[in-house]
């Protein structure tokens, strides 16, 4: 059965534009309402800038860093998976760490990360990269199983840290348009998207797989709100695009 190819609803144009080249692992790319481009050279350990038309600024050096976000005050927040915490760097370049422990230990590798409306972050946080010696917050099972700490946490405007979901191997997340819907790509093992369905609040009621790309299976449901799902970790609305870790 042949695939729909939706996206020359969603885009302005379907042909791509190479707007810099160097780098050897880009992720997290966030677009600022200023009219440029945060993201992160993962192996160089590299936060960048990039404004279309100009060359590449050099912004910090990262430990690892991945996913970003922008918080309700315009904060930049980065997951720094070798430094196994979130930073929020402020306008003056000031940074500091956000949250790096659930109940006493340390993240395995924070992935990425999103804001919702309310000024709750969420992030991803896999464990299967973290060798199995090194990985400190239990899985459900309790201290005796240290296999199955991968979540999905939300941290709270007043820094209070919560777990949103256990997940096999969490890493892109996005937000539907009406916040009710959080989408989780599950990367490895088996690779499949969650539809985490909140209530108002931000919390989790529900969930469900919205769709299986290893069985060739899509979800009745994936488009929710006028947004549609695309891809792992990607999540469209038309002529809007919700890359890993953007917000509305």
């Amino acid at each position: 059965m042949p695939t729909a190819n939706d996206l020359p609803d969603v885009l302005e144009t379907t042909e791509a534009e190479r707007l810099a080249t160097g780098f050897i692992f880009t992720e997290g790319p966030l677009w600022h309402p200023d009219g440029y481009w945060h993201f992160v050279d993962l192996r160089r350990n590299q936060l960048l800038r990039l404004t279309p038309g100009k060359e590449p600024e050099f912004v910090r050096t990262t430990t690892g860093g991945n996913g970003t976000t922008f918080d309700l005050q315009g904060r930049l927040i980065v997951c720094e998976g070798d430094d196994r915490r979130l930073t929020r760097m402020g306008p003056d370049g000031t940074v500091e760490t956000l949250v790096d422990n659930y109940k006493g230990g340390r993240f395995n590798r924070p992935n990425d990360v999103i804001c919702h409306s309310n000024g709750c972050l969420y992030f991803t946080d896999p464990d299967k990269r973290r060798p199995y010696q090194e990985r400190e917050i239990p899985g459900p099972a309790g201290e005796d199983n240290l296999w199955d700490g991968a979540r999905v946490y939300r941290l709270a405007p007043d820094r209070s840290l919560s777990v949103l979901a256990p997940c096999e191997y969490p890493n892109g997340l996005g937000l539907s348009p009406d916040e009710r819907t959080m989408y989780v790509a599950n990367t490895r093992s088996l690779q499949y998207i969650h539809a985490i369905r909140l209530d108002a609040a931000g919390n989790m009621v529900g969930r469900s797989i919205s769709a299986d790309p290893e069985r060739g299976q899509r979800a009745g449901h994936t488009r929710r709100a006028q947004g549609r799902q695309h891809r792992p970790g990607l999540l469209y609305r038309p002529r809007r695009h919700l890359g890993s870790g953007s917000r509305w």
